[in-house]
């Protein structure tokens, strides 16, 4: 099952495995040019669901770890990737790891 299906820069239709179909959502923040290097985007919040969490530009790297700035109060599933994972397992997410 798709829990969440997540984009950036644009919008991706899942084209094949449990995706097909579906439309992600947009997160409407962009890294550029300017972003650090050892930043990223991040969730960052506090609470125990995906909507009490914002996303936000230039958060310092926590690959493996609950993000800075953030506290999952329980009940919040945390499901770990990267782009390398989406693009090893685009087959089984359908669409691409980039936005469109």
């Amino acid at each position: 099952n798709v829990v969440e299906f997540l984009s950036f820069e644009g919008l991706i239709l899942g084209t094949t495995g449990p995706a097909a179909g579906v439309w992600s959502t947009d997160i409407e923040v962009f890294e550029d040019e300017n972003t650090p290097v050892g930043h990223s985007l991040a969730r960052v919040g506090s609470g125990s669901s995906a909507s009490d969490f914002e996303w936000r530009f230039a958060t310092v790297d926590s690959p493996g770890e609950i993000n800075d700035q953030q506290t999952n109060l329980g009940g919040a599933q945390v499901v770990w990737g990267t782009c390398d994972d989406c693009m090893r397992n685009q087959d089984e997410v359908g669409g691409d790891c980039g936005g469109s």
